[in-house]
């Protein structure tokens, strides 16, 4: 009884925190899990156009998928192995065949079934592999993994030791060669300084907490926050191109095209936007562009970007264009879709509406193109 109600407590927790998108995808679409379709033993309960593996696939192939490359490379190799996995199922095994020896409560018993659960949810029905979709259950098994650890008399050196080695195998994964030398000999010197320093230190300690001191530390602290925030204020769209290296160089000419747009639309301007999720750069410096999602068809925009999903199933370039009027809409921002094309065969292909802009020199002026990006000013 006690784990039952425990376990409803978790889920009544995960549906408060969790269900807002589903709720909202469900009164806007009529299926909260929008746009896959669910059948279940071959009857449709929530009408999709797409099922769920071939949804997967737009996001991640099953012969893509490299379980070592997706946590050592960011960190989490160690502590997946050596926490997570291991809290995923011994626990529940310890529960089911020697439940008489160690002694869990329900409020425990109740956190050890989570891990499994999300695991095989994860790697077997969502099927989206990556990292940050699986932060949920990484948190949750690190959690588990202490709480049953620290049931056995080693369990603390276990933690602790493995502790430090996820630190440093963490370091080693993330940082460069260069990063990693130069933070750990500074480190160490440090640790050194302050190892000689210790008896001045601790005999100035007493002195160092006045309101003098208080309010000194306080003016340096948000003097430093300040600089920062003007800083990244100024260099934000500036910089989104410069990380672009290795995989990612090839984004380098989207985050062009963003600080493009940046340094052209004044105070602030209407931008429509196609082909391209991510949406946050095109408001620019202190959010002061309004962003669109112009419908192609008379049907309003709903934030589902497909090729046969309601407002993109009709394409008809009379109607986009009043849309854009109706916004006001003062530059047009379409990309290349990133990886996957819904709309052609050709990945290299560009939207429906950079293809009307283009054919539509009385109401389009091309003003940026790149690789991945096409800029349009739209003419009133």
């Amino acid at each position: 009884g006690r784990i039952l109600e425990s376990l409803s407590v978790i889920a009544a927790g995960i549906f408060l925190l969790g269900s807002f998108s589903y709720i909202r995808t469900f009164l806007t679409t009529g299926n909260p899990f929008y746009p896959v379709k669910i059948a279940i033993l071959g009857k449709e309960i929530f009408p999709g156009f797409i099922d769920k593996d071939a949804f997967s696939n737009l996001f991640v192939r099953w012969s893509d998928f490299n379980l070592a490359e997706m946590f050592f490379s960011e960190g989490l190799g160690v502590q997946f192995i050596a926490f997570i996995l291991l809290a995923t199922f011994i626990p529940l095994l310890t529960l089911l065949f020697l439940r008489k020896r160690y002694n869990f409560n329900a409020e425990t018993t109740a956190l050890f079934c989570i891990p499994p659960v999300m695991f095989f949810l994860y790697f077997l029905v969502i099927k989206a592999y990556w990292v940050r979709y699986i932060f949920p259950y990484l948190g949750i098994g690190i959690i588990a993994a202490f709480l049953f650890f620290d049931k056995f008399k080693w369990g603390k050196k276990y933690i602790t030791l493995l502790g430090f080695v996820c630190i440093f195998s963490s370091a080693a994964e993330l940082a460069h060669r260069n990063e990693l030398i130069i933070s750990l000999s500074a480190s160490v010197l440090i640790f050194i300084l302050l190892l000689i320093l210790r008896k001045r230190i601790l005999s100035g300690y007493p002195h160092l907490f006045n309101w003098k001191s208080a309010a000194l530390v306080t003016i340096i602290i948000l003097a430093g926050l300040y600089f920062l925030n003007s800083k990244y204020g100024r260099d934000e769209l500036r910089l989104y191109s410069k990380p672009a290296k290795g995989k990612e160089a090839v984004q380098k000419d989207l985050g062009l095209a963003w600080n493009w747009l940046n340094e052209n639309t004044g105070s602030g301007k209407r931008v429509a936007y196609t082909g391209r999720s991510e949406v946050y750069p095109l408001f620019g410096t202190r959010l002061k562009n309004r962003i669109f999602y112009i419908s192609t068809n008379a049907k309003p925009a709903l934030p589902h970007y497909f090729s046969d999903g309601l407002y993109r199933k009709e394409k008809d370039f009379t109607a986009w264009s009043e849309n854009l009027k109706k916004e006001k809409i003062d530059y047009f921002f379409a990309a290349l879709p990133f990886d996957v094309n819904n709309e052609s065969s050709n990945k290299k292909e560009f939207p429906i509406e950079d293809q009307w802009a283009l054919s539509h020199p009385e109401l389009f002026r091309q003003v940026f193109q790149n690789s991945l990006v096409h800029i349009y000013e739209v003419k009133h």
